[in-house]
């Protein structure tokens, strides 16, 4: 028996907020500290923002192999247990008689309650194996113990596989049932005792008693873990409760102190997802989550800044951003003319840069498709932007309520963004990183694949506000992009893809950036590669995240998120394609990721509508039908067309119902993004598809 402790309890990583030393900035004597708002305090905010989740949010303990004194004591010690069967043992389970032995403890009890509660007499295995449908719980009890452990029993169909969208929205209807009161588990249960106060689940503990193929594990696995991080995160909301000053976006106690995973080992290698990478998504999503939910008065563009500078420091990334002034100096009009109406300081907005170096001696033997230097000089970036609105109110086309209410959450681009690239650190360094500071884990990490191998990754965010006042763009209005490309104005509220043209401009290699975060001093790491960072020296692929559209939202609805490529092309639906095996490959991470991506067209024919008479661009048309398509196409005059780009318009970012395994009450913010980004970016063939696509 093997037991692996991965993971101390949640990581607070405190002084985050403060400059940290060697952290690059054009004019870091320009910060004035955060802008709090309302009633809210400064060192009540700044409290919570110097506490960001970089961790998981409980102890994560497994346990290979499910023997008897393991499965005893994961009832004695957790208050809830799910178990997880194939469907055709768990029937054969129910109807086998009480005295045929246990196979795990209280089994011939909780047998006995699945046979009254669906009316199937012992040794009737075929009407068991027709009331017991696959994925599904076909019990939530109370175990027959002293410390009355609540027990979910879960039904999985190897036959006919659940897709992994519904297998983690069953891990968090499951994992959200035991890990809050059980009333309901009290309902399912007889002999339960109806005056007894409910309490509150803090230790979970998952088994699986049968053995599962290698694929089905990894995935129950993966699931499972996903979801008792979103239900265990920090929650959004923000009351101080028991006259305690501190409030409960960041500070308080998660939900879940510990998850135990029995019987559901590291699978082999080439079996996906892998542990690490498990872990490291779950810890990129509770960030992404985190920052989504923040209130705007609380993290407007200074504090985002600062944020991100801490999540850099503790991270171990290099951070660099350049200021309103620099960027207007620049001639980053379309960028500067969304800023311009919080004041002559662009109200804290800035371009920032987190990096993640990686290790020169590592590209060897790299065996990558993607166009780039030849073989043995440093592989091409990889470069993930962000859209960072830290509210938006529509600027001179300013929203009604309804719209305006939820614009916290037009920053989950970058939260994406800069989540899947502490994520992809994390996998690179090892699985240690994701234990306590100062500790090692007991499992070594795998780091990244191949096609990664010596490859620099990188977040670009543009942050900033959308607000009204007398400096504010206006409809009409003339901008220029870094890039030299002129936009006519049309629709203030359509301020996200005037901020992504001059980032993208800058991260793809179409303006040149060189020197753009070199004031540091001419001999900086920055000043040295950036300045080979010219035109047409892009990155190997560029995947923005922004939520961009309503007309997203009116085609897909909050469930999928929009996707578009240059590398789709004409001929996309021609199956020998590379267009098609570009679109196949966005198809495929959201299938396999559980975060659905559908792609949408951007044929020539839709740029007519672009055209402006006084300048290079309209900006967006003046009628809302196929906006995101417009959007794309707009946004795609900004990536050089030799560099692969793949732009996600984030409509699921937000969504007070919950989605797949994130459950309604923790937040609207979903973290929708960093899962389907890891597997687009991890897999090799479906990397390949993109990088190789034409």
């Amino acid at each position: 028996m093997k037991v692996l402790l991965l993971s101390s309890a949640l990581l607070g990583v405190r002084g985050l907020m403060a400059t940290p030393p060697g952290v690059r900035g054009l004019r870091r004597g320009g910060h004035s500290g955060p802008r709090f708002g309302g009633s809210l305090s400064d060192d009540w905010a700044r409290e919570v923002l110097s506490d960001p989740p970089l961790g998981l949010p409980f102890k994560l303990e497994m346990v290979d192999v499910p023997e008897w004194d393991v499965l005893e004591a994961a009832f004695e010690d957790h208050d809830a247990v799910i178990i997880l069967f194939p469907k055709s043992s768990a029937a054969e389970w129910v109807a086998s008689p009480a005295d045929d032995g246990d196979v795990f403890p209280h089994s011939s009890v909780l047998a006995e309650r699945v046979r009254r509660r669906l009316g199937i007499e012992p040794d009737d295995g075929a009407s068991a194996a027709r009331a017991i449908k696959g994925s599904s719980v076909f019990l939530q009890s109370e175990a027959p113990n002293a410390r009355g452990t609540v027990c979910a029993l879960v039904a999985l169909d190897e036959e006919e596989p659940v897709s992994t969208f519904k297998l983690l929205k069953l891990a968090g209807e499951v994992v959200s049932a035991c890990s809050a009161k059980e009333g309901a588990c009290r309902a399912e249960d007889p002999d339960a005792d109806a005056d007894a106060a409910p309490k509150a689940g803090r230790s979970l503990c998952v088994v699986a008693p049968a053995d599962l193929s290698s694929d089905l594990s990894a995935r129950v696995r993966d699931a499972f873990l996903a979801a008792a991080s979103a239900a265990s995160a920090p929650s959004a909301r923000w009351r101080a409760g028991g006259g305690s000053s501190k409030i409960a976006g960041g500070l308080s106690a998660s939900r879940l102190s510990a998850l135990t995973l029995i019987g559901l080992p590291e699978t082999e290698a080439g079996v996906s997802p892998s542990l690490g990478a498990s872990v490291a998504s779950a810890v990129g999503e509770g960030l992404c989550r985190w920052l989504t939910n923040a209130p705007p008065n609380v993290l407007n563009p200074r504090a985002f800044r600062k944020v991100l500078a801490g999540v850099a420091r503790a991270e171990g990334l290099e951070f660099e951003e350049v200021e309103f002034a620099e960027l207007v100096e620049r001639g980053c009009g379309c960028f500067a003319a969304v800023a311009q109406a919080a004041g002559a300081d662009g109200g804290g907005a800035a371009l920032c840069r987190l990096r993640f170096r990686a290790d020169p001696g590592s590209a060897a033997g790299s065996n990558s498709a993607a166009p780039g230097p030849a073989s043995g000089e440093k592989p091409r970036p990889l470069a993930l932007v962000g859209k960072g609105v830290t509210f938006d109110v529509g600027g001179v086309n300013v929203k009604g309520a309804a719209g305006m209410k939820g614009m916290k959450s037009d920053m989950a681009g970058a939260a994406c963004a800069v989540s899947t690239l502490v994520a992809l650190a994390r996998l690179s360094r090892g699985a240690d990183r994701w234990a306590a500071p100062g500790g090692g884990s007991e499992q070594d990490g795998q780091g990244l694949p191949a096609h990664l191998a010596g490859r620099d990754l990188e977040a670009w965010v543009g942050v900033t506000e959308n607000l009204i006042g007398p400096n504010a763009m206006r409809p009409d209005d003339v901008v220029r992009a870094c890039d030299g490309t002129t936009v006519e104005l049309v629709h203030t509220d359509a301020e996200g893809r005037l901020v992504l043209a001059d980032v993208l401009a800058l991260a793809s290699g179409k303006a040149d950036g060189g020197g753009l975060f070199s004031r540091a001093g001419k001999n900086s790491p920055s000043a040295e590669e950036d300045s080979g960072r010219g035109a047409g020296g892009g990155p190997a692929l560029v995947v923005d995240y922004a939520t961009l559209t309503g007309s997203c939202i009116g085609a897909l609805s909050r469930r999928m998120a929009g996707a578009f490529s240059n590398r789709f092309g004409r001929g996309a639906h021609e199956p020998e394609s590379k267009g098609a095996r570009a679109l196949s490959a966005v198809v495929l991470a959201g299938e396999r990721s559980g975060e659905r991506l559908w792609p949408f067209p951007m044929d020539e024919d839709y740029e007519a509508e672009l055209e402006s008479d006084v300048a290079d661009l309209l900006q967006c048309t003046v009628a809302s039908e196929a906006d995101h398509i417009y959007a794309a196409t707009f946004l795609s005059k900004f990536v050089p067309e030799d560099v692969p780009w793949v732009h996600l318009d984030l409509a699921p970012a937000a969504n007070p119902k919950g989605l797949g395994h994130v459950r309604p009450g923790s937040g609207a913010a979903t973290g929708f993004g960093v899962r389907a980004s890891l597997e687009l970016i991890l897999d090799e063939e479906l990397w390949d598809a993109l990088v190789d696509g034409a």
